[in-house]
């Protein structure tokens, strides 16, 4: 006979650690040995689990691949294990970081892209710039895009003064960046137009045109 069972048996997560079975073979002569390398591992649904048959020593270890469950066992000789239930959850979403975070200016009238970054229960981190809500708490200095476009995230500044720019998904609220808008810098002036004389009794309108940063 062939028996299974899981090592610190516990739900895989989606994207996360695998988790590990072991393969016990009971023969005739009264000897139980581990067979985890020799059996052919099985899963049920491989859509939401897999298992490794590779030879090395990732070989019984299930993987999640999306929320869902599915049947573990093993065969040997044409003798069949039991079959163990193995659950897979969604990824959960712990915390978010928000950058830049370090003292962010942008001058009225520009823009300024925000990147947020989410760390989830299987150890990565993702880049969710486009799924979380953006705020900024005064929308008369800075305004922050929600559209679903490639401009999510991106900040415009309206008017000289400071907000807060945040972000939230799923309950989880990121760190708040105090951010400042400062009023645009005059560069230069033209004056246009250029002429150098007008007729007595007649009038010349000019014209002064600012460049700013």
């Amino acid at each position: 006979s062939i028996s299974i069972t899981p090592i610190a048996p516990s739900n895989v997560i989606v994207g996360g650690s695998p988790q590990a079975f072991v393969a016990m073979g009971t023969y005739n002569n009264g000897q139980v040995l581990d067979i985890t390398s020799s059996v052919t591992w099985n899963t049920s649904n491989p859509t939401k689990i897999s298992i490794s048959n590779v030879a090395d020593d990732t070989k019984g270890k299930a993987t999640g691949v999306a929320p869902g469950s599915t049947n573990i066992s093993a065969s040997l000789n044409g003798k069949t294990s039991n079959v163990v239930l193995l659950n897979c959850e969604a990824a959960t979403l712990l915390s978010i970081v928000v950058t830049p975070n370090s003292s962010p200016s942008v001058v009225a009238g520009l823009t300024l892209p925000f990147t947020a970054m989410g760390t989830y229960n299987n150890g990565q981190t993702v880049n969710i710039t486009s799924s979380v809500t953006w705020s900024s708490s005064d929308t008369t200095k800075a305004t922050i895009d929600n559209t679903a476009t490639i401009n999510r995230g991106v900040v415009t500044g309206i008017a000289p003064g400071s907000t807060n720019i945040s972000a939230s998904l799923n309950g989880v609220a990121s760190n708040v960046v105090g951010l400042t808008v400062n009023a645009p810098t005059l560069l230069s002036i033209q004056i246009d137009p250029p002429v150098k004389s007008v007729a007595k009794g007649l009038t010349q309108q000019f014209t002064a045109t600012g460049t700013y940063n």
